[in-house]
């Protein structure tokens, strides 16, 4: 680019091109000297950058619910999200830079998880076929107190200090009426905020819940979302590419988590452990939209691909 500045000490030496030659090079340039040719630069670079200055994708996340939990993951990421029946903490190596999570299901018992047949059958007015399990009634205080009680504090004994929090959508499946939807909210947002006082320290990873934000979104260390490039279908057993509109919808929640309530996001995104070259270019593409990847399979029991996949911590 030609400056005034620069111009003038060029014209001070007589083997340089003449003045006019200046003139006529200077306004074939001239585009360069308006704001919005540097606007529009500017742009470019960011989409080259793959929209990077935008957000701080935050720490590196793996997730793996299976058995043994391959402890390789606690050296390479920053934070690794288990299945605490999977897991004895003391297994950890002690070189270990990972803050560990344990995964809370909030508003579904999994029928598959130890007591479930103690639990009373009024706690749950609804099922998810897709997954097994039992949709609660959040306004219910023995689901409450089993929360708190026999799965977060129970936990928090055993050391741990990360809790992910999973199915804070469901509610919205057994009641669809506004105005019990409007009370399940507020008894969830309500649970969420005792979980924070009663456990000082703790860290919360939220399972999409945007809604809940504007109540409980400062209590969050981040919020996860699965399927925006590929998806699971537990109806038809298949891997699908996520439907243009869907990922659209979900994008705007994740921009938004992440400028308005400055919450580091992670995407999960499910395909087969075999297409690890597909994983690897799905993540690549969820990081350069400025979030940290997670591609694996459905169970979530085989190492996926993350950051650290891509060079990146």
């Amino acid at each position: 680019m030609v400056s005034r500045n620069r111009s003038t000490h060029l014209h001070a030496a007589s083997s340089f091109p003449t003045e006019g030659a200046t003139r006529r090079f200077s306004r074939r340039f001239e585009p360069l000297r308006s704001k919005e040719w540097w606007v529009s630069l500017f742009n470019v670079c960011v989409v080259l950058a793959g929209c990077r200055l935008w957000f701080d994708p935050g720490p590196s996340t793996a997730f793996f619910y299976g058995h043994p939990i391959p402890l390789e993951l606690f050296q390479e990421y920053e934070r690794v999200v288990v299945e605490a029946d999977n897991l004895e903490l003391d297994q950890i190596p002690d070189t270990s830079k990972a803050q560990v999570f344990a995964y809370v299901s909030v508003g579904e018992a999994e029928r598959w998880r130890a007591g479930h047949e103690e639990l009373p059958r009024q706690w749950f007015p609804g099922v998810n076929p897709n997954w097994n399990s039992d949709i609660a009634d959040l306004t219910a205080p023995g689901w409450r107190n089993y929360i708190l009680t026999q799965r977060v504090a129970s936990l928090w004994d055993q050391g741990y200090r990360g809790f992910f929090l999973d199915t804070l959508n469901s509610y919205q499946i057994a009641y669809p009426d506004l105005a019990a939807q409007v009370a399940q909210k507020q008894a969830l947002v309500n649970l969420i905020r005792e979980i924070h006082q009663r456990f000082p320290g703790i860290q919360l990873l939220f399972n999409r819940g945007f809604e809940l934000l504007p109540e409980v979104g400062d209590l969050a260390e981040g919020i996860v979302a699965e399927s925006l490039y590929y998806t699971w279908d537990p109806a038809s057993q298949r891997y699908e590419e996520v439907d243009e509109k869907d990922r659209a919808w979900l994008l705007e929640r994740l921009r938004e988590a992440n400028r308005r309530y400055n919450l580091p996001v992670t995407v999960i995104d499910y395909l087969p452990p075999d297409q690890r070259e597909l994983a690897r270019e799905d993540a690549e593409r969820i990081v350069a939209m400025g979030f940290t990847p997670w591609v694996a399979n459905p169970a979530l029991d085989v190492v996926g691909v993350g950051r650290a996949d891509l060079g990146e911590q």
